[in-house]
């Protein structure tokens, strides 16, 4: 009897249970609809937000004057020329070039150091001249870069994050050399110690650095590809 008293009573709570769950279903989808508009909202602003430091950087560097400009302007007409002169040879061209001006440096210092034998001469023609291939391929390495960049602008936000990391990467192996040198010639604790920090993080900042660049970018991307939904 009690029992049949229990289910009589369930049966007649279970209508406004059911609706208080629908209620409770319809609630918390208006909230998620809210919760992704407010962010559809909030992106576009960011985006919108980018689109006029665009803008106004390019007006900016459209309207410095002519003193400051006149070498920017200059630079990029021959970067256009060069670009649509050679093209896809373009940086293996370049490269070249830039080995050769770099031979000759390496012959000049030979040559002014044969009457002076100054020893940290000889190190910087002798550390230039084994790094030869190093040097051309990083200048190959960016020069292509830079072509594909500029013949796909919507590759950019790919290229940009792996050249900058190593760019930076690059620069910290230059620097780890230069220490070396100082601490050959005028040997220190503190040189030691910098040099054996700066080759042993070299390669995690180039990680570090990339996978930060990435995410940087991609959510840019992301960000501008979902304000214009």
């Amino acid at each position: 009897m009690i029992l049949a008293s229990g289910l009589l009573m369930a049966k007649k709570q279970g209508v406004p249970l059911r609706g208080r769950g629908k209620d409770l279903g319809q609630t918390i989808d208006d909230a998620g609809a809210r919760v992704g508009e407010k962010l559809r909202r909030a992106a576009k602003r960011v985006s919108a937000g980018i689109e006029r430091a665009r803008t106004e950087w390019r007006r900016e560097r459209r309207e410095k004057p002519v003193e400051t400009g006149r070498k920017r302007h200059w630079e990029a007409v021959w970067e256009d020329w060069w670009f649509n002169a050679f093209g896809l040879i373009g940086p293996l061209l370049g490269s070249a070039f830039a080995l050769l001006w770099l031979a000759i440096a390496i012959w000049m210092i030979n040559f002014v150091n044969t009457g002076l034998e100054i020893h940290l001469l000889f190190a910087i023609s002798s550390f230039l001249y084994a790094n030869l291939v190093l040097f051309f391929a990083v200048s190959l390495f960016f020069g292509y870069a830079r072509y594909f960049s500029k013949a796909s602008p919507k590759t950019h936000f790919l290229t940009w994050p792996l050249t900058t990391a190593f760019a930076v990467a690059f620069t910290l192996w230059i620097a780890a050399w230069v220490v070396d040198l100082l601490d050959a010639y005028y040997p220190a604790a503190s040189l030691s110690g910098a040099s054996a920090f700066l080759h042993s993080s070299t390669y995690s900042v180039f990680i570090v650095l990339l996978a930060l660049f990435y995410a940087l970018s991609i959510g840019k991307e992301l960000l501008i590809a979902l304000a214009r939904r």
